[in-house]
C-alpha cells in the first residue's frame, strides 16, 4: 500500500480484509486469524507503543497538553458526527447518542502517532498525551452514552438497523445505501 499507491499502510491492510471479507475463505480465515491476532499480534502491537514512550517527558506541561487533546476529541466528535447524523435527519438527543459513541480514540490513533513519530512528524514526547486520550476517551464514551441514553428505552438489532439505514437512505450516493442493505439483510 505504502510502497504502489503512497496511502499508510493501515490503509492497505484494511482493504486487504476487505478483499478478504469477500471471498468465500473468509469465515476460515477469520477463525484462524482471530486467535493469534488476541494471544500474540494485539499485546506485541501495544508492548510496542509502550516502549516508544519514554517516562522522562513526563510533566505538568503534558498534563495540560493531554487534558487539550481529549477537550478537543470530545467536541470534535461530539460536533462533526452528531452534526452528520442531524443532517441525515436524526433527532437532536439521537444525534448527541451518535456523537458520544463515537468519541472513543482506539489502535488508529496509535498507529497514526506512532506513523508521526516514525516518519519525524510528531515529537516523541508527544506520545504518552496520545496514549492518555485514547485511554481516557475509551473511559469517556460509555460514561457519556449512558448519560445521553438513560430515558432512551431499549432496543432490538432489529430495530438498530432500520433506524441506521433510515439514516443512510437520506445520504447521497448509492454506497452508503448498498452498505446499510447488506447489514441489514445479512442480520435477518
Amino acid at each position: 500500500a505504502e510502497t504502489y499507491f503512497g496511502v499508510a499502510d493501515i490503509i492497505g491492510a484494511f482493504l486487504a480484509g476487505l478483499v478478504l471479507r469477500t471471498t468465500p475463505l473468509a469465515n476460515i480465515i477469520d477463525r484462524y486469524i482471530q486467535p493469534v491476532s488476541v494471544v500474540f499480534l494485539n499485546p506485541i502491537f501495544f508492548a510496542n507503543i509502550g516502549l516508544n514512550i519514554n517516562l522522562h517527558y513526563i510533566s505538568p506541561t503534558l498534563f495540560y497538553l493531554s487534558a487539550a487533546l481529549i477537550a478537543v476529541a470530545v467536541v470534535s466528535k461530539l460536533i462533526g458526527c452528531g452534526l452528520g447524523a442531524k443532517l441525515c435527519g436524526f433527532s437532536f438527543k439521537k444525534s448527541v447518542q451518535v456523537g458520544c459513541g463515537m468519541i472513543c480514540r482506539g489502535e488508529v490513533g496509535l498507529i497514526a502517532a506512532n506513523k508521526g513519530m516514525e516518519l519525524g512528524l510528531m515529537p516523541s514526547n508527544f506520545l504518552p498525551a496520545v496514549v492518555v486520550v485514547v485511554c481516557a476517551t475509551a473511559v469517556i464514551t460509555p460514561i457519556l452514552l449512558r448519560i445521553t441514553m438513560s430515558e432512551t428505552p431499549s432496543l432490538s438489532v432489529r430495530e438498530v438497523t432500520q433506524w441506521t439505514s433510515a439514516g443512510f437512505r437520506k445520504l447521497p450516493g448509492g454506497l452508503p445505501r448498498a452498505l446499510v442493505a447488506r447489514v441489514v439483510h445479512n442480520k435477518e
